[in-house]
């Protein structure tokens, strides 16, 4: 870690494996330092005490684990262009609070939110996603891992996201959306890669499947295409 802190004009790191504890991260960005890290990847989890020490770099890219119910720090880090949180642990995430949240991140072009170990689903509206997704004018790439209370994709269709997202990773978990809301997915012309993992509550037809393998009559910018479909789960226990 003294060795990293020395490097004055580092500006992307990434450790792993072993990932970085909360203590570790928190010894390696002690102050004072003179870092200029704009992409850091560690594993790290974020909690009350890393927050400070994290804002305190000039973070671009923020790829970590939320062990807290809120993002209320992302206030403090309004550069960042590509964020991947997931949401870990005991404590149960507020999701409308963690998207108000990334919506103050308005330079945002790549957004990861993922429900991990110990959280059943990110309870998201179709009403909290769009109030977020509207304040990132610049969004070219989205994923989701669990969908939790969200019914339909209606909002991919609304404001800038038709033009500007070319990519989307849709990942379901628990719950699943009807196959119907396939046909919003489909009005994203500009995509260039799209994966579909357990997101439906049935598989795509087979001619869907073909019409989707590059070059895609449906998606003519389509590079890359990715579906999987296995039984849906168990009902979550409660």
């Amino acid at each position: 870690m003294t060795e990293l802190r020395a490097l004055g004009k580092l500006e992307k790191v990434s450790i792993f494996p072993p990932q970085l504890s909360a203590p570790q991260v928190c010894r390696l960005l002690a102050p004072p330092h003179s870092l200029r890290w704009k992409d850091f990847y560690g594993g790290e989890s974020i909690t009350e005490t890393t927050i400070p020490l994290l804002a305190g770099l000039p973070l671009h890219s923020l790829d970590a684990k939320l062990a807290l119910p809120h993002a209320d720090f992302l206030a403090q880090m309004p550069q960042l262009t590509k964020l991947n949180l997931c949401c870990y642990g005991n404590a149960r995430p507020d999701s409308e609070r963690i998207l108000q949240a990334v919506g103050q991140c308005g330079q945002l072009r790549e957004l990861r939110l993922e429900a991990g170990s110990g959280v059943t689903d990110l309870c998201f509206s179709r009403t909290q996603l769009s109030a977020c997704l509207a304040q990132l004018p610049q969004l070219e790439s989205l994923g989701l891992t669990g969908i939790g209370e969200l019914t339909t994709l209606a909002w991919l269709t609304e404001g800038r996201l038709p033009r500007t997202l070319v990519q989307l990773y849709l990942i379901g978990r628990h719950r699943r959306l009807p196959l119907q809301e396939w046909r919003h997915v489909l009005q994203l012309r500009a995509l260039f890669s799209l994966a579909l993992h357990n997101f439906f509550d049935e598989p795509l037809s087979t001619e869907d499947q073909a019409l989707l393998a590059p070059p895609s009559p449906l998606f003519p910018h389509l590079t890359y295409f990715y579906h999987c479909w296995d039984e849906p789960p168990l009902p979550a226990a409660i």
